[in-house]
C-alpha cells in the first residue's frame, strides 16, 4: 500500500476518534429569569475554534441558524434567519442571550469546527422562569425534607421512652406480686389465740386443781406435826 494512502487513513482515524471526544454546554446561572441575562457556557474543547454556528431548534439546518463565527485565520460574523440582537458569540464557543424573554425558551444546538479541523455538536435546553421559583422550591424541598428527617427521628426516641417505661412499669409489678405471695406462703396463717374463753378457763381451772391437790394432799401430815 502506498505510503501516501496510510497517511491519509491514519489521519482520518485520529480525526475520526478525536470527534468522539465530546463537549458541553452549562446555563450560567442554571435558572434564568425573565430580563436577565444567561450564558450558554461551553467547556471541553480539545482544540483552539476554527467556526462555531449557533441554531435554535430540531436540527442544524441552514434555517435554523442563528449566527456564525469565523474565528481563524480571520474573524467574521454571519447572521442567520434565527438571529436576534440580544445574542452574542465568544470566541470559546459560548453565547450570550441579554434581556430574556419567554420567546427565547427552546433548544439551542452548536455546531464547532476546531483544530485539526474536527466537527463536533451538542445542544442544551433553555428554559427561562418568570420568578426565580426554581430556587425557591428546592430551598423548600430541602427544608421540608430536614424537618420530616427531625420529627421522624423525635417521634422515634418519644416510642422508645414510652414503651421502655411501660415495661419496666411491667416488670415491677409482677415482681412485687411474686415477693407478696413468697412471703405468705412462707409465714402461714397465724395461730388463733384471741376472744378464746373456753381456752382460757380450762387452762385456769387445770392449774387450780393442780395447786389445790398439791394444798391438801398432806393436811393430814401437817395437822400431825402441830401436835
Amino acid at each position: 500500500m502506498d505510503r501516501s494512502v496510510c497517511g491519509i487513513l491514519t489521519v482520518l482515524v485520529i480525526v475520526w476518534m478525536e470527534s468522539l471526544s465530546g463537549f458541553n454546554i452549562e446555563l450560567i446561572p442554571q435558572y434564568p429569569v425573565v430580563s436577565q441575562s444567561v450564558i450558554l457556557n461551553v467547556t471541553g474543547i480539545p482544540g483552539n475554534i476554527i467556526t462555531s454556528s449557533w441554531y435554535k431548534g430540531p436540527n442544524t439546518d441552514y434555517n435554523n441558524l442563528i449566527i456564525l463565527y469565523l474565528f481563524n485565520p480571520f474573524y467574521s460574523q454571519t447572521e442567520g434567519n434565527r438571529y436576534f440582537s440580544r445574542a452574542k458569540g465568544f470566541p470559546n464557543g459560548s453565547l450570550l442571550i441579554s434581556n430574556l424573554t419567554l420567546t427565547d425558551q427552546g433548544t439551542y444546538r452548536l455546531n464547532i469546527v476546531y483544530a485539526p479541523f474536527i466537527q463536533n455538536q451538542t445542544s442544551v435546553k433553555l428554559t427561562v422562569y418568570e420568578t426565580s421559583t426554581p430556587k425557591i422550591m428546592e430551598s423548600a424541598s430541602s427544608a421540608v425534607v430536614i424537618a420530616g428527617i427531625i420529627c421522624g427521628t423525635i417521634v422515634g426516641i418519644i416510642l422508645i421512652i414510652s414503651v421502655t417505661i411501660l415495661l419496666y412499669k411491667k416488670y415491677a409489678f409482677t415482681t412485687k406480686e411474686v415477693k407478696t405471695e413468697t412471703y405468705d406462703d412462707v409465714q402461714g396463717p397465724l395461730p388463733e389465740y384471741y376472744n378464746d374463753h373456753s381456752n382460757s378457763q380450762a387452762l385456769a381451772d387445770s392449774e387450780d386443781s393442780t395447786y389445790t391437790g398439791m394444798q391438801f394432799a398432806y393436811q393430814s401430815s401437817y395437822n400431825k406435826l402441830q401436835r
